[in-house]
């Protein structure tokens, strides 16, 4: 069955920086720690409305159906030797998250996810001279599902496609490490990194259908593991005084490990998906021009190659985006005009196998925009 639808500092000495410091020796430490016990109104019919956002968070009263309650301690350390340049710094983050559903649901039941972890991030790089440096860099980060993809009312985007939320959906936990080297030269760069990182709990939407029924159930689940191993590349060229060119190359080996889920909607099935492999990347051109009587046009190009997601592919996908601007009132203010997509090719089209049968869809999420616009610097 074939489904388709459209849709540089001074180095006099050691320099430590941090905020709200405590003076400790010769080193200084940041310790802040965030805390509310309370909870706000945001809410109806489990969307959030007049949402009090606080380190990206919603807090909800609890008697409603969604609340969240966050404590977030924070450290961070920064160290600048001669040679040697070194920050950490380190979240400690506990999070609650409880989603309550109306007992008489004939699916899905009250759920949530707590936990209490770490959150390191560190930098270190060495000078080898005034030219090129080398950086280890290492940090760890959190994707919590939005509040949409837990929520359990149906969406129809097409007539044989429902799409539903996952109360039981957990977070999405990533660790990168990059090894980098930059060069630097009167009029340019070069940098080039080497990196990895690994993803668990990866969070996507897997299709499956029932037995007895035509129609796809699209549902938010955690696909468990997925790594991404590759190289950057970066140049940037002044080629003339009015004339800055900037060229960004990605390329890397993606890997999905082999997972099963159990999509409870509309009655409990099972999907189970083999190990995904490919190597693709990305380019990003970027040409900017200085002219005269404070003219500049920017001129960005990016191309991504095919990929893999859980469950499918996506295919390849290019854009051209232009942008004008204009300095009048004396470099006070500014007219602009950006206009995004303009061949309207950043047409996403993904191929999903299902059990029995295949989803083809291309989506069209509205890059092709143009906007005008003026800015007044007071």
């Amino acid at each position: 069955m074939l489904r388709m639808k459209k849709k540089a500092l001074p180095r006099s000495g050691p320099k430590i920086e941090c905020k709200k410091s405590i003076l400790i020796g010769k080193i200084k430490s940041a310790n802040i720690f965030n805390k509310s016990n309370n909870v706000y109104k945001a809410f109806r019919t489990n969307v959030c409305r007049k949402a009090i956002k606080w380190n990206a968070f919603c807090l909800y009263r609890p008697e409603k159906s969604l609340h969240f309650l966050v404590n977030n301690p924070v450290t961070s350390l920064h160290i600048f030797l001669k040679k040697i340049e070194f920050e950490a710094g380190l979240r400690v983050e506990y999070v609650d998250v409880q989603y309550n559903v109306n007992p008489e649901h004939r699916t899905y039941k009250s759920d949530g996810y707590n936990y209490m972890q770490p959150f390191p991030n560190l930098r270190l790089a060495f000078k080898i001279n005034d030219r090129n440096k080398i950086s280890i860099f290492y940090n760890r980060r959190v994707d919590r599902p939005a509040e949409v993809d837990i929520r359990i009312f149906p969406k129809y985007d097409d007539a044989e496609i429902l799409k539903v939320g996952n109360p039981a959906l957990n977070p999405q936990f990533t660790n990168s490490f990059e090894l980098g080297y930059k060069t630097t030269w009167k009029s340019g760069y070069f940098y080039s990194a080497l990196y990895h990182r690994i993803s668990e709990g990866t969070i996507t939407r897997i299709a499956t259908t029932v037995p007895g029924s035509t129609i796809i159930y699209s549902i938010m689940q955690n696909a468990g593991k997925s790594y991404n191993t590759g190289v950057e590349l970066v140049f940037t060229q002044d080629l003339k005084k009015w004339l800055t060119f900037n060229l960004s190359v990605n390329g890397y080996e993606n890997i999905i490990e082999g997972f099963t889920v159990e999509n409870k909607y509309p009655v409990t099935h099972n999907f189970t998906a083999t190990r995904q492999q490919q190597y693709s990347g990305n380019i990003k051109c970027n040409g900017n021009f200085h002219l005269r009587k404070q003219f500049d046009i920017q001129v960005t190009s990016i191309y991504l190659a095919p990929d893999i997601i859980p469950q499918g592919k996506i295919g390849q996908r290019y854009s051209l985006d232009i942008g004008v601007k204009k300095g009048i009132q004396k470099g006070k203010g500014e007219v602009f005009l950006n206009a995004t997509d303009i061949l309207n090719t950043m047409v996403i089209r993904k191929e999903i196998k299902g059990e029995g049968f295949k989803l083809i869809s291309l989506d069209y999420y509205e890059t092709q925009v143009i906007r005008i616009g003026y800015n007044y610097k007071f």
